[in-house]
């Protein structure tokens, strides 16, 4: 990416986004730590560097068994029903489920989890919240901190959360702050984008019946099928914009028809 003219960091954005986005960072519980999803180098690229060395491809390839299981017992559950919410009870669900398996959670941790880094993103990216929303995040920020200083003696086994623990020991790697700021970073990264995209990809295969149909005939199209669940906006001159690298199957020049549902593009 070319560094020079973009970035990741918003509090560097222009047309009043870096101002706005300013403000609730300095009054977060996490102040100015830096998040992996909303920052630029040097310090991405270090902080990218030590969660990369979590993520191993033998990792994440040996949770697929059981990923796979969560996901057919949530649309089990679900299709138990006469009639079900697909948003609540699958959607939403699935990345605190599957982001949590990986971590290494137990059931018991994945709500309190999630509870404690909703409130913690919350102070970073609103404004203009009640004092009760401050003192519940940054009663959150605490527990967090308690549980992963304490995770290593309560928690067996080999996981991406137990090597985050460990590294948080070396001041040359992350910093208890920023292990919470990681926590948060994933837990929300991970889950309110990838639910909203499942209900997009989902309601839109709704609404094109014949993609629909050729998904269930060729289950390994749902890939492509996700990469093409893409909306459009129109960009104002001057405007701040988000860079979506998927935004590239929208390019007339390298696709024909580009606006056209085809999930097997």
């Amino acid at each position: 990416m070319d560094v020079d003219r973009f970035g990741n960091d918003p509090n560097t954005a222009t047309m009043g986004l870096g101002v706005h986005m300013a403000a609730p960072r300095r009054h977060s519980p996490l102040g100015h730590v830096p998040l992996l999803g909303s920052s630029d180098p040097p310090i991405h690229t270090r902080l990218r560097s030590i969660i990369s060395k979590l993520f191993t491809p033998r990792r994440t390839e040996a949770a697929r068994p059981q990923i796979r299981e969560q996901i057919d017992e949530l649309l089990d559950n679900a299709t138990a029903q006469d009639r079900s919410d697909f948003i609540s009870r699958v959607a939403h669900p699935l990345p605190v489920h599957l982001v949590g398996g990986l971590l290494g959670l137990t059931a018991q941790d994945r709500v309190p989890m999630r509870q404690w880094t909703t409130a913690v993103m919350r102070m970073i990216g609103s404004g203009n919240l009640p004092p009760s929303a401050y003192r519940e995040a940054e009663d959150a920020r605490d527990k967090l901190r308690v549980f992963l200083n304490s995770f290593d003696d309560t928690h067996e086994g080999d996981s991406i959360l137990a090597s985050l623990v460990a590294v948080e020991v070396d001041p040359d790697q992350l910093s208890p702050d920023e292990a919470v700021a990681f926590m948060t970073f994933l837990y929300q990264a991970g889950g309110g984008p990838t639910a909203m995209m499942l209900g997009n990809a989902g309601l839109t295969l709704l609404r094109h019946s014949d993609q629909w149909n050729q998904l269930r005939k060729v289950p390994s199209l749902a890939r492509s099928a996700l990469l093409e669940t893409l909306g459009k906006r129109t960009i104002k001159a001057g405007g701040t914009m988000f860079i979506l690298i998927v935004g590239a199957h929208r390019d007339p020049e390298l696709f024909s028809d580009p606006d056209r549902f085809d999930i097997t593009r």
